[in-house]
């Protein structure tokens, strides 16, 4: 690897975008471009430290700012922001744009702040297409998926927002028809029941990978432990998952912390 292409920052909270300038200094290898959803969203101390900190990070790197609707171009890869700086994709990718059924309900209340303000991507690979909402919260969520899917499908759903109950609703995760999800959680950050059962209930997902193990959210939430990258946080070495993907829409997960591995093929 000779450099990194695009760094996304996509908020300005603590847990994404409090270590940008550690991570940055570390990097063997230099970063040409960051990519964020512009100026810090929220008056509080911690995400007004974040983004002083990201600022200074920033360096001679080329700093991008995108909005709903852009596209990073990444070569082979059609990558399309669906939601940032709180605003949601309105023409819809290839295959998506069609009346979302599940759009029923009362509309989940409006939040301020960075998460709202997340940088949401889709990747499309060929075939195969992911989808990274970041921290969402379920009003951006609908507004996202409401009246129409402008997504389509995804084969590999990114649990949003470490599986609070915050983000997923069933609206979103069911209308995408994940084949698999994987989610970044921590051992005490993330995996909460509602969340977890509303990605688990999508018709048709065959298994979640998890980061870690949540033991708050019990044997009925997490996974079977071959689906785990890390079991405790105590003298965690941070293994991690792995999505190999193929221009016919498949694609293949693997834990590095054991080897397992298996391979999903596109539905439809």
């Amino acid at each position: 690897m000779k450099q990194i292409d695009y760094f996304v920052v996509t908020h300005y909270d603590q847990d994404h975008g409090g270590n940008v300038a550690r991570t940055a200094a570390k990097m063997p290898v230099p970063i040409r471009a960051f990519v964020d959803h512009g100026d810090v969203m929220s008056q509080s101390g911690e995400a007004q430290e974040v983004y002083a900190s990201y600022r200074k990070a920033l360096g001679d790197a080329r700093r991008l700012i995108v909005k709903a609707g852009d596209r990073i171009p990444l070569a082979g890869v059609d990558v399309v922001v669906v939601a940032s700086a709180g605003a949601v994709l309105k023409s819809p990718l290839s295959g998506g744009g069609a009346p979302n059924p599940l759009c029923s309900g009362e509309p989940a209340r409006p939040s301020r702040g960075e998460n709202p303000a997340s940088i949401g991507l889709a990747f499309t690979f060929g075939r195969f297409r992911t989808i990274d909402l970041s921290d969402l919260p379920k009003a951006i969520e609908r507004e996202l998926m409401c009246p129409n899917n402008p997504v389509g499908t995804a084969g590999l759903f990114l649990v949003s927002h470490h599986a609070f109950n915050m983000s997923n609703l069933p609206l979103l995760v069911h209308a995408l028809q994940p084949v698999a999800a994987v989610v970044n959680n921590g051992e005490r950050h993330g995996g909460q029941a509602e969340a977890w059962q509303a990605v688990r209930q999508s018709p048709g997902l065959e298994d979640i990978w998890q980061m870690h193990l949540t033991p708050a959210a019990g044997e009925r939430n997490n996974a079977p432990t071959r689906f785990i990258a890390n079991l405790s946080e105590a003298g965690c070495r941070a293994h991690w998952i792995k999505v190999s993907a193929r221009r016919d829409g498949s694609f293949r997960v693997t834990n590095t912390r054991n080897g397992f591995s298996k391979t999903y093929r596109r539905r439809g």
